[in-house]
């Protein structure tokens, strides 16, 4: 049944998801905050003001 390399990936991509799942609704469960969004890095931020000028 689980012979050959796409039912192998099918199964991995499946569990993944699966934990994923699970650690999100824990999270949600326990009213754990979000982390921040990630910032720009300031390098970033420097060379669009220099395209925008």
């Amino acid at each position: 049944m689980w012979s050959g390399i796409g039912p192998r990936i099918i199964m991995i991509g499946t569990l993944t998801a699966l934990q994923w799942f699970i650690y999100d609704g824990f999270k949600v469960a326990m009213r754990l905050p979000r982390p921040p969004p990630p910032q720009m890095p300031e390098s970033l931020k420097k060379k669009l003001e220099g395209q925008q000028h």
